[in-house]
């Protein structure tokens, strides 16, 4: 079973490109992920035969860069690593390496004052708002497991409901508090950079968006994760950067879907501003998820089935453990443990009577096994029985 199967990191050789390694680091030791490190040359349009000798020699340095990270990420535990050097448009170049390796994240360094519009870093940001795969965006501040992660929660958003179920999924790996959090737009135009900024709820009104939040939260399967919410009105972007700098988190997360025409501008002022003034990490989660289940299906036998729904059960998959446990119990209709895994994992789902019906059937079990286990000690002990066998 894989969570997050493959890590795709855009590595810049001008920089030592450490904070990008130490996430790297951490996140495939967590997950037993394999690990792509990319370098774009920046090299587009028709090449001399001069510039094409200059391209050669940067690709040289950036293959030999690129090998030193790998020996790096070898010394912190990560064996399975790749490298690939390319040519093109920076940005271009890191969305379709993403695609053509289906990577679970996309893993870049933010970008700061002194950039140009030409590095990694920039380019890290234009990547956050066109790509389909979530992008982390790592700042150098506190690279340890976040011990905090905020998610900003829209009702009304796919990307953003995705965001959240890839906060719980990394909140309970990480063993992290997570907060979530809804933003409760300002009157006018709220998504504006001049909209007015965050002013105090009537506490009636407090109450009832958190509980509105709340009761949207628990649709997920929280077990073993510690959380909280936390409601903000205003602008989306300063709403958020006000939350992050009281929580003072090592992660933040949004969800972001893809906007057509004028509002798309204000979505991309909004993820640029972010990603460059968050005092943490960002991850921009829009049209695929970064921890999403892949498994073998070659299996035949009911043990191999039943620890497999454990195991999916551990990592909050509820709906897809009912399928395991079901396929241990047509494997073996006696095996008790996967219909009480059964029973568990439908009561996660909320599905009671489904799951007062297995734990009903796991009883009737343990009681009819107890039976045949006394029938049998009784037939072996009684005279009658012993005379049988011997006759026979």
């Amino acid at each position: 079973m894989k969570l997050v199967r493959n890590i795709l990191a855009a590595i810049d050789v001008r920089s030592q490109s450490e904070a990008v390694l130490q996430t790297v680091a951490m996140l495939a030791e967590k997950f037993g992920s394999q690990v792509t490190l990319m370098h774009v040359l920046p090299v587009e349009g028709e090449v001399t035969p001069q510039i094409r000798d200059l391209v050669a020699l940067a690709r040289g340095e950036a293959t030999r860069c690129l090998d030193r990270c790998a020996a790096r990420l070898r010394q912190m535990g990560i064996v399975s690593t790749s490298t690939v050097v390319v040519e093109g448009a920076i940005a271009e170049q890191i969305i379709r390496v993403s695609n053509e390796r289906d990577a679970n994240v996309v893993v870049l360094a933010s970008a700061n004052d002194m950039e140009t519009a030409g590095s990694l870093g920039r380019n890290a940001e234009i990547v956050a708002r066109l790509a389909e795969k979530p992008v982390w965006i790592v700042k150098a501040t506190d690279l340890s497991a976040p011990r905090t992660i905020l998610c900003v929660v829209d009702y009304d958003s796919v990307a953003s409901r995705r965001a959240l179920k890839n906060a719980v999924h990394l909140a309970r790996a990480f063993g992290s508090e997570l907060v979530a959090m809804s933003i409760i737009p300002s009157p006018g135009l709220a998504f504006l950079p001049s909209a007015p900024k965050e002013t105090p709820l009537e506490p009636s009104q407090l109450a009832t968006e958190e509980k509105r939040l709340d009761d949207f939260v628990r649709q997920f399967d929280l077990h073993d994760v510690q959380w909280r919410v936390m409601v903000r009105n205003g602008e989306s972007s300063a709403a958020t950067l006000a939350a992050a700098q009281a929580l003072n988190p090592q992660l933040v997360i949004v969800g972001t879907d893809y906007m057509a025409g004028w509002l798309q501008m204000f979505q991309t002022h909004s993820i640029t501003h972010l990603a460059r003034l968050l005092p943490c990490s960002l991850i921009a989660v829009k049209a695929e998820d970064a921890v999403r289940l892949e498994m073998d299906r070659q299996l035949s036998d009911a043990q191999t089935h039943y620890q497999r729904g454990s195991d999916l059960m551990v990592h909050g998959f509820s709906r897809e453990a009912v399928e395991e446990f079901q396929q241990c119990i047509r494997g073996n209709a006696f095996f008790i443990p996967a219909w009480t895994g059964l029973a568990d994992a439908y009561r996660r789902l909320g599905d009671l009577a489904k799951a007062d019906g297995c734990e009903k059937s796991a009883r009737e079990l343990k009681d009819s096994l107890a039976w045949d286990r006394v029938t049998a000690d009784v037939r072996r002990n009684h005279p009658l029985w012993r005379k049988s066998l011997a006759r026979g």
